[in-house]
């Protein structure tokens, strides 16, 4: 969608031409952010209670802006 034509991918090492090196690591970021911004230890716990008892609650977040990856120099996963 974003021009790539060539990129390869092993485990979770991503490399593309260096044309689109800038390109790769925008998307990168964006789908970082989208991944981590769902509360998915909650979520978790809602899908195992819907078999199991009750689970303690889950830790409350900190006040990290995740969106705040988007901006950065550098993002190590």
């Amino acid at each position: 969608e974003r021009g790539i034509s060539d990129m390869m991918v092993i485990h979770d090492c991503f490399a593309v031409h260096a044309t689109h090196a800038a390109a790769l690591s925008t998307i990168l970021r964006e789908q970082f952010v989208d991944l981590h911004t769902p509360h998915r230890l909650q979520e978790l716990k809602m899908q195992f209670e819907r078999y199991g008892p009750a689970l303690p609650d889950v830790p409350e977040r900190g006040d990290f802006d995740i969106s705040s990856v988007l901006d950065s120099e550098y993002l190590f996963a």
